[in-house]
């Protein structure tokens, strides 16, 4: 066999598929020890998007924030137009929440991505409770209602009613 030929890309898809199987059944830290060793940058630079994939779940089970964040970036870097990309910008929304800044804006680019995601209705929530957190009901007003209008029954609908009834009820200027 050649370097670089039919094996080398067979052994590249299987460790992918270890890393997910890996995944599955909780064992994050020998996903993450397995990237460390053969050299986390290569790793970024080089891996497959099922392999990226793969060490960003483990890293954000295992509370490895920083390591997830690099990867979820270089995902949205290497891949920008696949699912797994745009499903990046919503982690990277709730790494960014337990750090300090920026989730709003990781919320907003996600559902502008995927409006019809498998985390929009909780992007759109967690976007909403933090403008609430952070500008009062004012700022939450109009997402809460656009939130009710795109998801009725969702995760944040009592929420979002309670703050449309806050904004509602506030004396005017």
């Amino acid at each position: 066999p050649r370097p670089g030929g039919r094996d080398r890309v067979h052994h590249a898809s299987t460790e992918a598929h270890a890393w997910t199987r890996q995944v599955a059944q909780g064992h994050f830290n020998a996903v993450l020890d397995e990237a460390e060793h053969r050299g986390l940058d290569r790793t970024l630079s080089s891996g497959s998007l099922e392999e990226l994939a793969a060490l960003a779940d483990a890293a954000r089970y295992a509370g490895r924030s920083a390591v997830a964040k690099r990867v979820l970036l270089a995902e949205r870097q290497r891949f920008p137009s696949t699912a797994p990309a745009r499903d990046a910008a919503f982690f990277l929304g709730r790494i960014a929440e337990e750090g300090g800044g920026g989730a709003v804006e990781w919320y907003e680019r996600y559902v502008s991505e995927s409006p019809r995601g498998a985390y929009a209705s909780q992007a759109f929530g967690r976007k909403m409770m933090l403008l609430y957190k952070q500008r009062g009901h004012s700022a939450a007003g109009p997402v809460a209602t656009e939130y009710l209008s795109r998801y009725p029954n969702g995760p944040y609908a009592a929420a979002a009613r309670k703050i449309g009834q806050e904004s509602q009820s506030a004396p005017r200027p």
